[in-house]
Parts: structure tokens; C-alpha cells; sequence
């Protein structure tokens, strides 16, 4: 979606359900927390000494959707009403 005018006129569409419904999977993001020794061969397997095991957390980041002015509660009531009257 290039601008929210657009997201506007999409609004009550299945494409403005599809939209916001991305929005909610941009939520969070994953983030590999592991410490990795200075100059770590990332192409290392399990089976190879001194594999590091990633660390795979998902962090909250609400970015993509302040970008286009909304909140986490404000996306989940829009595809709660989305879902309500049909909008798939």
C-alpha cells in the first residue's frame, strides 16, 4: 500500500482486510540473540565444532504499522469488524 489515501478508499474491501491483516503479522519480528565468537563461520552445522545454536526470540515492533497510523489494538478491531460483517 503506497499511502494511507489509498488504505482509505480500500477501506470495507477484501483488500483493506488483506492489508491490515499484513500489518498484524509486521507485529513482531524474529531477532537471533545468540553471542557468536568474533569472526563466527555462520555456514557452520550442528554436527561442526564450535557451532553456535541460534537464538530465536520475536520482539515486539510495531513500525510498519505507526507507519501507517496504527496501533496493535487498533488493527485487531479492524479485522475483528472485518471478520464480523464477512470481509475476508
Amino acid at each position: 500500500m503506497q499511502t494511507i489515501l489509498i488504505l482509505d478508499a480500500l477501506a470495507g474491501t477484501p483488500e483493506h482486510t488483506a492489508f491490515i491483516a499484513a500489518l498484524k503479522g509486521s507485529l513482531t519480528r524474529t531477532v537471533d540473540q545468540a553471542s557468536y565468537p568474533e569472526g563466527y563461520d555462520h555456514k557452520l552445522t550442528p554436527r561442526d565444532k564450535g557451532y553456535v545454536a541460534p537464538s530465536i526470540v520475536a520482539v515486539p515492533d510495531d513500525s510498519a504499522a505507526s507507519r501507517f497510523g496504527f496501533t496493535k489494538n487498533e488493527i485487531e478491531q479492524q479485522l475483528g469488524a472485518a471478520a464480523a460483517a464477512g470481509i475476508n
